[in-house]
């Protein structure tokens, strides 16, 4: 009979091979919290009358280590809402050609169908 240790080991294992850890169930951008909740809080603000620049110093000053999730929901919201600054712009075109995202996706050991979905969006986006 498995130990309870050899359960959580087992259950942690499973989660980082499927990459379902906490809070990510897929490779677009809205598939993870941080960026379901920054797209959200965008969103919440903006239809309360708030200007799209207004939203992205707030979200920016709540989350200054912001991830690139973050970063990437905040770009989505402002190019939907027709808001994009050059600065956002280039702040995800440095994590694109960086590559830090699919290296973060690597480090969990996430699936490679998954890292080459990601390499799809990310050159896309």
């Amino acid at each position: 009979m498995p130990t309870q240790l050899t359960l959580y080991i087992n259950v942690v294992k499973h989660l980082k091979k499927s990459r379902t850890e906490l809070g990510t169930w897929g490779t677009a951008i809205k598939s993870n919290d941080t960026s379901a909740d920054t797209y959200a809080d965008f969103f919440d603000l903006y239809n309360d009358g708030k200007e799209p620049n207004e939203i992205k110093n707030k979200l920016i000053s709540e989350n200054p280590n912001g991830t690139n999730d973050f970063w990437f929901a905040l770009a989505l919201a402002l190019w939907e809402t027709k808001s994009l600054s050059n600065d956002i712009f280039e702040k995800i075109r440095g994590i694109v050609e960086s590559e830090s995202d699919l290296k973060l996706w690597e480090e969990l050991d996430a699936s490679e169908s998954d890292i080459k979905k990601e390499k799809l969006f990310l050159t896309s986006f």
